[in-house]
């Protein structure tokens, strides 16, 4: 049961890891295209 915890904790984490990357690679083409308007605060 702890391992199914933790397997359930590190799916969760991958899950919002790759969420968490996809937002920041959006920013980024955000940044390359309106040259940093709301990144820099």
């Amino acid at each position: 049961m702890i391992k199914n915890n933790i397997e359930k904790a590190y799916y969760t984490n991958n899950k919002l890891y790759s969420v968490h990357t996809s937002i920041r690679s959006v920013r980024n083409k955000c940044s390359y295209n309106c040259t940093n308007a709301g990144d820099k605060q």
